[in-house]
């Protein structure tokens, strides 16, 4: 089966924009395109057209062309606009196959790199112009529900068919458009909004069930490839038949489920989160203690996504600087409270919920130590570690650590 282009340009770029230096994601997707394309050699010389820095990388690999000697074609392909070009050495015919998505990748590269004239020649590095707008670059996909989700957005990202995105508000819809356009086959043309008036790119309406029928209608002759967002009063039938009807049934949609249906993904989110809400300050991001992810997870999160966030910057902005673990204690009263056992008629069992729930907010906020604990509670540090024992809990966890997760 012959390899799919998009495909092939989808998983080019995800290597391209990733974090690293230049040459080593160049070594990368040339391996990814000596695989794809069966070939025995793929190369690179990137030569800047203004500074002459110039560099070279191949990979080889052994074929069956290698050992027959046989349909070996050498060739190679100049970048648009570029000195620059790529070479391979693979069967007869790849050239017309593949040139297409060579010029694109070889156009997504030139948009993300250049080289850094400030360096002397023999030093002379790529960076980033990325680096200048940062941007989403990955889905977290720890539960089944985010990875199916993933597992489109190459697709989507290189079709030009109008995409309805359906899900919870906050549950990070204007995050997926951004990242399926990059994704796209021009990520350097812009995205843009109704108001912007561009001739190119990818139209975003992130208020797309706020939108009449009729203005929706003129929207839709954009020559902007469309994204748009809705969020659905819980009926998600209707909107899909609407957005099936208007694009005449070559619209495609994407559902993304709310944070309680994929709460694997919390632990993952509430560390990017802490890196972002860190990022300016250059602090080093404190860990999750277990029973803080415990009660992450048993909370609902009503506000999806976002409300995981706000609530990252929320204990973020009260956090001492010597602390390095967010405990129980840091989370909201909601967050905390999800945590409490179920209350049956028992006037007992709810004794013993508060409790545990009260001994646990205090070594966190003693950070694990006993004999604190036990004298803000009013008892002694011997009924603090029977306690402990009883209900199972390991103080340890709450004491300063440097491990994130």
């Amino acid at each position: 089966m012959p390899p799919d282009p998009f495909k092939m340009a989808a998983d080019g770029w995800k290597i391209i924009s990733r974090p690293g230096s230049a040459r080593e994601n160049a070594r990368s997707l040339l391996r990814r395109l000596a695989e794809t394309m069966n070939a025995n050699l793929a190369g690179i010389v990137f030569r800047d057209a203004e500074s002459e820095y110039e560099w070279k990388e191949q990979v080889r690999r052994i074929t069956a062309a290698v050992h027959s000697k046989k349909g070996i074609h050498r060739w190679q392909r100049d970048f648009p606009f570029s000195p620059s070009v790529w070479f391979f050495e693979s069967e007869e015919g790849d050239e017309e196959a593949f040139g297409p998505v060579l010029d694109l990748l070889a156009r997504q590269w030139l948009h993300l790199n250049r080289a850094d004239k400030t360096r002397p020649d023999r030093t002379r590095l790529l960076k980033s112009v990325s680096q200048e707008e940062p941007a989403p670059t990955t889905w977290v996909a720890v539960s089944r529900p985010s990875r199916i989700v993933a597992t489109q957005i190459p697709r989507l990202g290189f079709s030009r068919s109008p995409l309805l995105i359906l899900g919870p508000s906050g549950s990070g819809k204007g995050h997926l458009a951004v990242l399926i356009h990059q994704y796209g086959p021009d990520p350097s043309l812009p995205i843009s909004y109704r108001e912007e008036k561009q001739s190119g790119g990818t139209l975003l309406v992130r208020d797309w069930d706020a939108v009449s029928i009729k203005e929706a209608r003129v929207i839709l002759t954009d020559s902007r490839r469309l994204i748009a967002c809705a969020t659905p009063n819980g009926d998600m039938d209707g909107p899909r038949r609407l957005w099936k009807n208007l694009t005449d049934g070559m619209g495609q949609i994407l559902t993304v489920p709310a944070l309680k249906d994929r709460k694997e993904d919390i632990p993952a989110l509430a560390g990017r989160f802490l890196d972002q809400v860190l990022a300016a300050s250059g602090r080093c991001p404190p860990g999750l203690s277990s029973t803080a992810v415990e009660a992450m997870l048993a909370y609902s999160w009503p506000g999806n996504a976002r409300e995981l966030k706000d609530t990252i910057a929320v204990i973020m902005n009260r956090f001492s600087e010597d602390q390095t673990r967010i405990g129980i204690g840091d989370l909201p009263p909601a967050v905390r409270g999800a945590l409490h056992k179920p209350v049956e008629s028992s006037f007992p069992e709810h004794l013993i919920a508060l409790e545990y729930e009260a001994l646990k907010e205090e070594l966190s906020r003693q950070r694990g130590n006993m004999t604190r604990t036990a004298h803000a509670l009013g008892l002694t540090p011997r009924q603090v570690s029977w306690r402990v024992r009883k209900y199972g809990i390991d103080p340890e966890e709450f004491k300063p650590s440097r491990h994130r997760i």
